[in-house]
């Protein structure tokens, strides 16, 4: 990877959903490369993780693009940790068998991979939920860009908000971040969305999202 490439390393987060089980995949490249995709499964149960990966049912759901590389990093790490803790501590409350007349029966132990797969409705929120997050941590993100150690800035003290520039006072962490949605009702999952986020539709493609970079360029063309 060049220094160009590595710079920019981050800045997008490409987003793929399963059509059968609606598990949820997340990658910093466009393609979703086999070995790396399968550690991000959990076993659940049998079949939630397959031998390989079949593209043909992993469709583009979303792409995340942030305006500093480390703030994609970080919302990419975060989403992984959230997942993760989605599929092995799930509430007891959602394992509850609410067609029984016994309020503490839970669903048939077989039938609970499929629940604990679909991820799809989880994985919008979370995405909601790391930006709100960035987003207090305010303009502190364009200050992580050109360091050769980052810091995380949403797990800085109150005081250290003193240290931002007269230029970043008052900006939002997450101005610049825009997500394109194949379905754009897809963003109605989560509750709420930091306003200074921007949702747009992403172009139609079969089994790889289409790159973010060359979409830049048509539009530069295009002014």
């Amino acid at each position: 990877m060049n220094k160009a490439k590595a710079a920019k390393h981050g800045q997008n987060i490409f987003v793929y959903c399963n059509i059968r089980t609606n598990q949820v995949l997340y990658s910093l490249s466009r393609t979703l490369k086999n070995n790396a995709s399968l550690r991000q499964l959990t076993f659940v149960g049998k079949k939630s993780v397959p031998a390989s990966l079949r593209k043909d049912i992993w469709q583009p759901m979303a792409t995340i693009s942030f305006p500093y590389a480390p703030q994609g990093l970080h919302a990419f790490r975060k989403l992984r940790e959230y997942r993760k803790m989605h599929e092995l501590a799930i509430p007891i409350e959602d394992i509850r068998d609410k067609t029984k007349t016994d309020p503490n029966a839970l669903i048939e132990r077989k039938k609970r991979p499929r629940l604990l797969m679909d991820q799809k409705a989880n994985s919008v929120a979370d995405m909601a939920a790391v930006l709100a997050k960035q987003a207090e941590a305010g303009a502190a993100w364009a200050r992580t860009a050109n360091s050769t150690t980052p810091e995380d800035p949403s797990q800085s003290s109150p005081g250290a908000s003193s240290i931002v520039s007269d230029g970043e006072a008052g900006s939002s962490g997450v101005t610049g971040v825009t997500i394109s949605w194949r379905n754009i009702f897809d963003a109605e999952f989560a509750e709420s969305w930091p306003a200074e986020v921007v949702h747009s539709g992403l172009d139609y493609t079969r089994h790889t999202i289409d790159n973010p970079a060359r979409e830049e360029e048509e539009e530069k063309e295009t002014q």
